[in-house]
């Protein structure tokens, strides 16, 4: 794959140019089917002394967060 890009990234013929990246488009294609764009990195703090709602979605719904 790298030979394939360092190739592709160097030759000044635009058809070669076009080939050799197809070449790795498929190759990309064949070996790495699943490609993971994205991870959630969910970090939660609390204190017993703040009080708040805590949703199955992870997502932060802070209009009832109160400290007492």
């Amino acid at each position: 794959m790298t030979d394939l890009l360092v190739e592709a990234r160097t030759a000044t013929d635009h058809a070669k140019r076009a080939d050799l990246y197809h070449r790795a488009q498929d190759r990309v294609g064949t070996q790495a089917p699943m490609l993971f764009l994205h991870f959630d990195a969910i970090i939660q703090a609390s204190t017993a002394k703040l009080h708040w709602t805590q949703y199955p979605d992870a997502v932060f719904r802070l209009f009832d967060a109160h400290i007492t």
